[in-house]
């Protein structure tokens, strides 16, 4: 087959208004996203919605968000997001890191070789993706623990020598303050108590 010449036919189809057309084309040639964004455009919302839950389980929330936006308040209420629900929707995750798994997985195959490559109805991709993710050859990690790996705060540049001595001569002199205001001077104190014999002084 010609997979460049049935992206050609999508797109003039898509040009032309022949949307039936147009989205075979892209689901032939496995782009899945054209067919999703084509349902959206042609306001087949609701269509969109289960296209991908099966085929693009991460496009889920957004579409189902456009499908309470186009359905109205009173309807909206009753479909269920699931970024907000997830618990009404089990296997979500597992089916999101399938498609990532599948995603790079995905390279064209030539025509000629259909007879050996197994079916789609033959595979289980979600144990591929377990059994893949067992032997660490594939690797999830969503978009919010990424973002929970952050830079480490830069040090400050080392301080010049003139810099070190200025820091230095303004702690001693708050400290030299703070053991004068604790030095207690009694007023009553006897001068004939002191000892002021210069020669002692001087001997020390």
């Amino acid at each position: 087959g010609n997979a460049k010449l049935i992206r050609e036919v999508g797109n003039e189809a898509e040009n032309q208004g022949r949307n039936n057309v147009a989205f075979l084309s892209y689901f032939l040639t496995g782009n899945l996203k054209d067919c999703l964004e084509l349902l959206i455009k042609t306001n087949r919302v609701p269509e969109a919605a289960f296209f991908a839950r099966t085929y693009l389980p991460n496009e889920m929330s957004r579409v189902v968000g456009l499908w309470k936006e186009a359905a109205g308040e009173k309807i909206g209420q009753s479909l269920a997001d699931p970024a907000q629900y997830d618990n009404l929707f089990p296997g979500l995750k597992d089916a999101v890191k399938t498609q990532h798994f599948l995603e790079k997985q995905s390279h064209p195959i030539p025509a000629a070789a259909a007879a050996s490559v197994p079916g789609n109805h033959d595979r289980n991709p979600m144990e591929e993706m377990h059994a893949a993710e067992a032997a660490g050859t594939f690797l999830y990690a969503t978009q919010e623990e990424d973002s929970e790996f952050v830079d480490a705060p830069q040090q400050p540049p080392p301080l010049s020598a003139s810099a070190r001595v200025t820091i230095d001569q303004a702690q001693l002199e708050r400290e030299l303050e703070l053991d004068l205001e604790k030095v207690r001077i009694e007023d009553n104190v006897d001068p004939n108590d002191l000892n002021l014999d210069e020669e002692e002084l001087l001997a020390d």
